[in-house]
């Protein structure tokens, strides 16, 4: 009995940790503090100008702020991304796996710091 328990409690774990390896972006929310590898749909993107470099927001299916998630470049990184971000990103299908965050407002994100953490899907 104990050899079964043990078993099924290992192929719950496996099961778990298989769930949160590859989401939706309409998953996000529910994976927030969590690693996890999220393919989707890139809408649009937000570029914000400021004395800090900027930030940049790449919405995940909707635009915002209708959108289940977005990618968040900050502007000491952005000399490292491509710099034709809205044609190299909108409306491609990507994949990035992050450790999933809240913005101040309770939005799901992931703060991306190098272009190879975006994987573009052809």
């Amino acid at each position: 009995m104990k050899k079964i328990l043990f078993v099924f409690l290992f192929s719950c774990l496996i099961l778990s940790s298989y769930a949160q390896g590859n989401i939706t972006a309409f998953e996000v929310k529910n994976f927030i503090g969590e690693i996890c590898t999220i393919t989707g749909k890139i809408d649009n993107l937000k570029i914000i100008e400021n004395d800090k470099g900027g930030v940049i927001f790449i919405h995940f299916e909707k635009p915002y702020p209708n959108n289940p998630c977005k990618l968040v470049i900050f502007g000491k990184n952005r000399s490292k991304f491509p710099s034709n971000l809205e044609e190299y990103y909108e409306q491609k299908t990507v994949k990035i796996t992050g450790k999933i965050t809240e913005d101040k407002y309770g939005n799901p994100q992931i703060i991306v710091n190098e272009p190879s953490e975006i994987t573009l899907i052809e």
